[in-house]
């Protein structure tokens, strides 16, 4: 091995023990716990010793004494329901740490601690495959100091064992070096993200859209294979909610999207239910009739190519940004202040009512890294397939929560893109250093002091919240 292969290996090791210990800390901080810590907790301790024990009807008999009509009207539905309406594998992660580490509520933060950790490794190596290893390195630690992260990661919740099974689908995406065995894998690990929580679909949505617009890469029809795997691992889910609910168990499976009214819950369902079929309808001509889509999608793509490429995709690419920094001025001003903090409570009622674009713009005012994020917007004409799909990704989980998760506000759902947005940010970094570089003069050192001064302190801002607020852990949502 070269000393610059050992240098990567002992810098990335020390991130890794790093995020760790940081988010172990933020655990073992913990002293308020919200209703889903409790719940995992229970479900935990109940699959523990009866793995098909999966209701919390014994807990909501006791839980909902003292509980608002509100509060009741709205979780009763499926608290006394013969089965909780998350898919159980997180639950049974939670059950599997209380056999070594007891049943405490402290069980199910550690299942938390131990992913966020992992999912700074895949962020290393998908970095790695976009980047090289160095900048694989920067964008590894912007996630091992990100807040959103962190906060996920020292909780009982369920976003950071599902956000690393979405990354562990994605790199193997972006090798350049794919079989059929490691396309099984990416399916596989995507079918597990939707064993955690449902809202893993975003993923599953930007994957197909992949693998349609990507070259071939020789796997022709051993493409389709991808829904086939990912839907085969979440089967025994479905099945599950089959042999209990019988024919009603879509409609009971659906309604776990939280919404209350039936006739925007039959819109959402119906919408996701056609944006699936027309991707799997897409991949399976692309799959098994390759001529015929390359035809047609050539001449699409082709006079698209006019529209999107070259100039008009630097001015999408500067209009977008400018959208942004428009609705987003007062976050990012407040990111920038290093005297700020996010606001924090124990009551996720404490965000809701917030603006139409809060899951677009809040989470620059957490930290300013993701700054650079929305400043990658501007070099779009130089994104490879990788970066748009990054981008892709985070777009439909921005617009998918505007629609979705509007009422109750809670930055923690952000928590699958953020280590997008990270990456995205690194290139943006990256692109801009490379540029200075590669001019003469005085000017360009000038711009790549400034720029190596303001990572410098996005990283301490973000420090800053992680000390002041994050790791101290005395609340439950910010």
């Amino acid at each position: 091995m070269s000393r610059q292969g050992i240098y990567i290996k002992v810098i990335l090791a020390c991130i890794l023990v790093f995020s760790l210990f940081v988010r172990l800390d933020g655990a073992n901080n913990q002293e308020k716990y919200s209703f889903d810590a409790v719940v995992y907790d229970q479900l935990g301790t109940q699959l523990r010793y009866d793995p098909l024990n999966y209701s919390t009807k014994e807990l909501w008999e006791t839980a909902r004494e003292g509980k608002t009509d509100e509060v009741v009207a709205r979780v009763e539905g499926y608290m006394s329901a013969p089965l909780f309406k998350h898919p159980p594998l997180f639950s049974y992660f939670v059950a599997l740490f209380k056999m070594v580490f007891g049943d405490g509520v402290k069980s199910g933060a550690y299942v938390s601690v131990l992913f966020g950790t992992l999912l700074v490794l895949m962020v290393f190596l998908i970095g790695r495959e976009m980047f090289g290893p160095w900048w694989a390195l920067l964008a590894a630690f912007f996630v091992a100091i990100d807040p959103v992260s962190i906060s996920c990661s020292e909780k009982v919740f369920i976003e950071s064992t599902m956000t690393f099974f979405i990354y562990l689908s994605i790199y193997p995406l972006f090798r350049e070096q794919r079989d059929i065995t490691v396309l099984s894998f990416s399916a596989a690990a995507l079918g597990m993200a939707l064993l955690c929580k449902y809202v893993a679909v975003i993923a599953l949505v930007a994957v197909l859209m992949f693998l349609i617009l990507e070259k071939d890469k020789g796997l022709k029809r051993r493409t389709f294979l991808y829904p086939v795997i990912t839907a085969a691992v979440f089967s025994p889910w479905i099945l599950w909610n089959m042999d209990i609910y019988g024919a009603d168990a879509i409609r009971v499976m659906t309604s776990a999207l939280s919404s209350e009214d039936p006739l925007k819950l039959m819109f959402y369902s119906s919408a996701a239910a056609f944006v699936a079929a027309t991707l799997v309808a897409l991949l399976f001509i692309k799959s098994f009739f390759p001529d015929i889509f390359g035809r047609v999608c050539g001449t699409v793509m082709g006079r698209m190519s006019g529209i999107t490429g070259g100039k008009a995709a630097r001015v999408a690419g500067w209009a977008l940004f400018a959208l942004i920094a428009v609705v987003s001025t007062g976050n990012m001003l407040r990111g920038l202040s290093l005297g700020y903090v996010p606001v924090t409570s124990a009551s996720m009622h404490v965000f809701s009512g917030g603006p139409w674009h809060y899951y677009l713009s809040h989470v620059m005012s957490v930290s300013p890294l993701y700054i650079f994020s929305c400043l990658s917007l501007v070099l779009m004409e130089e994104w490879n397939e990788e970066m748009s799909f990054l981008a892709g990704f985070s777009a439909v989980a921005v617009i998918f929560f505007s629609l979705v998760a509007n009422v109750f506000h809670e930055t923690r759902y952000l928590a699958i893109i953020t280590p997008a947005l990270l990456v995205m940010a690194v290139f943006f970094i990256k692109r801009s250093a490379e540029m200075a570089f590669s001019r003469e003069g005085t000017w360009p050192r000038i711009c790549l002091l400034v720029l190596v001064g303001v990572v410098v302190f996005a990283v301490t801002k973000t420090v800053f919240v992680d000390v002041s607020v994050i790791l101290k852990n005395d609340f439950i949502y910010f």
